[in-house]
């Protein structure tokens, strides 16, 4: 449900911008960037949607390293670009934006069902045996 912002009182009594009444979403977070809402399923489905009006703009089965791209992570947003962990260790970049867009796939080899973290410039993934940092060479 989006509602304007400033809205006061029971929500549910307030009238939405929109509403939808199922979402591909799952246990994570998802993420606003430019005027668009992006999201995960627990199935590997990502999903951006126009926040003026709810409708979908693109839904996308993500495809990492095996065949298993379930997650149970939330998604990070990091200078236009999407960070998707999925339990097999591959980290997926999306770009943000209207087009959907894989730009690289990156896996450790090990499962996870944490959610990244960033500081800075470096963005860290815990597994089941290890924690991970990606960094650019400073």
């Amino acid at each position: 449900m989006a509602l304007r912002p400033g809205s006061t009182g029971n929500v549910a009594e307030e009238q939405p911008v929109w509403k939808l009444d199922r979402v591909k979403s799952g246990m994570g977070s998802g993420v606003i960037f430019d005027g668009y809402f992006y999201t995960l399923s627990q199935e590997g489905i990502a999903s951006c949607l126009d926040l003026k009006d709810g409708k979908t703009v693109w839904d996308e089965r993500l495809t990492g390293s095996t065949a298993g791209s379930s997650s149970w992570s939330s998604l990070l947003l990091a200078d236009g670009r999407i960070y998707v962990p999925n339990q097999a260790g591959d980290v997926i970049v999306l770009r943000a934006g209207p087009k959907f867009e894989t730009l690289s796939t990156n896996s450790v080899g090990e499962l996870t069902n944490a959610s990244l973290a960033a500081s800075d410039s470096d963005i860290f993934l815990r597994t089941g045996k290890a924690l991970w940092c990606f960094a650019s060479v400073k």
